[in-house]
C-alpha cells in the first residue's frame, strides 16, 4: 500500500495525525514518493531535450 502514488500519501498523513509509530511505513512512503518525483523530473528533461514536444512539428 505504500507503494502506490496517492495512498502512500494518505497513509503517511493518516500515521502523523493519528499518533501511530509506524516508522517502516513513513519512511518506505517517503522513499518511495522520492523516487517517483525523481523519475518524473527525469522523463520531463528529457521530454524537453527534444523539440518535437516542445513545437508540436
Amino acid at each position: 500500500m505504500y507503494l502506490i502514488p496517492i495512498l502512500n500519501t494518505i497513509s503517511a498523513f493518516k500515521l502523523v495525525l493519528g499518533g501511530l509509530t509506524n516508522y517502516t511505513g513513513l519512511i518506505l512512503a517517503v522513499v518511495t514518493s522520492l523516487v517517483y518525483v525523481a523519475l518524473s523530473l527525469v522523463i520531463a528533461a528529457s521530454m524537453f531535450k527534444n523539440e518535437k514536444y516542445l513545437f508540436r512539428s
